[in-house]
């Protein structure tokens, strides 16, 4: 094996990282997941336009329900219409002309977390939205209680169809049901006229297909190849790696996983970085 090709396997052996076709649990630190996050949540778009513009359906990035007040989620299903454009203010000109102080102008970071809406083309009504469950949503209580009401909102007030998929252990969840200390993922879809459901799915299991419900019918999405993606993309196993993260002592949510279970991932670990070791040594580095 020539040098250029042990240097192609170790760029891919690095990028995927020790827990190929499953969820790595390292990878749901908030710093860590906040990066697949938005990149399962590009990968998502991506998969679901052409099968949606064929339905006459749109799917849009907008601010999630996790961090919005205006219940716009991470992937909207809708149809697509035209919002009316912004009106830029020259604000500190209106309060000059007022007498007022106009105060300074602050660098406020953007929202880090998106959703999915799907819209109907033409009238812009949302169908469906899709948000991808972020870790430290389920950290605090009044977040906790303030989404489930806005989702209930979507749901119950405005027929709105919502899909969570929460890719992050915890023993806060979203939903309330007993099968959740049996699963600790699951992917939960709400609709407006039936009971909800969910599909749960245990750790080493591969990330479930569900049907993506949207107006009088469904799409069958596969989820672990689109977390595949966005993980590969994203390098977190090799920010990871570099940072020294994969350790016992630094796993999330531990106690959600058995002594068994951690002694597994942790063995993973540690024959991915043993290859990694004989690709360098081919390599030379």
């Amino acid at each position: 094996m020539s040098s250029s090709d042990a240097q192609s396997r170790n760029r891919k052996l690095l990028r995927t990282g020790p827990f190929p076709g499953q969820i790595d649990p390292w990878a749901e630190d908030s710093r860590y997941f906040r990066q697949l996050h938005g990149a399962i949540i590009g990968e998502l778009q991506d998969s679901l336009q052409d099968p949606l513009l064929d339905r006459g359906l749109i799917a849009s990035r907008e601010a999630s329900l996790q961090i919005a007040e205006g219940t716009i989620p991470d992937i909207t299903i809708s149809l697509r219409k035209q919002s009316p454009a912004p009106v830029r203010l020259d604000y500190p000109a209106i309060a000059e002309a007022l007498l007022v102080n106009p105060g300074v102008a602050l660098d406020l970071p953007l929202p880090e977390l998106d959703a999915i809406h799907i819209y109907e083309r033409g009238s812009g009504q949302i169908v469906t939205i899709i948000e991808i469950v972020s870790p430290s949503n389920k950290s605090d209580r009044y977040d906790e209680s303030s989404y489930i009401q806005r989702r209930e909102i979507l749901v119950y007030d405005r027929g709105i169809q919502v899909v969570e998929i929460d890719l992050t252990r915890s023993v806060k969840r979203l939903i309330k049901s007993t099968n959740l200390h049996v699963f600790p993922y699951h992917i939960a879809i709400h609709l407006p006229l039936e009971r909800a459901r969910m599909i749960g799915f245990r750790w080493s299991e591969s990330i479930p297909s569900f049907a993506l419900p949207l107006h009088g019918d469904g799409l069958a999405v596969e989820m672990q190849p689109i977390y595949d993606a966005a993980y590969y993309k994203s390098s977190v196993a090799t920010q990871m790696l570099d940072a020294g993260v994969y350790r016992s002592d630094t796993l999330p949510f531990p106690s959600t996983l058995t002594d068994a279970q951690r002694d597994e991932a942790l063995m993973r670990v540690e024959t991915w970085k043993s290859q990694l070791e004989q690709l360098r040594a081919e390599i030379g580095a």
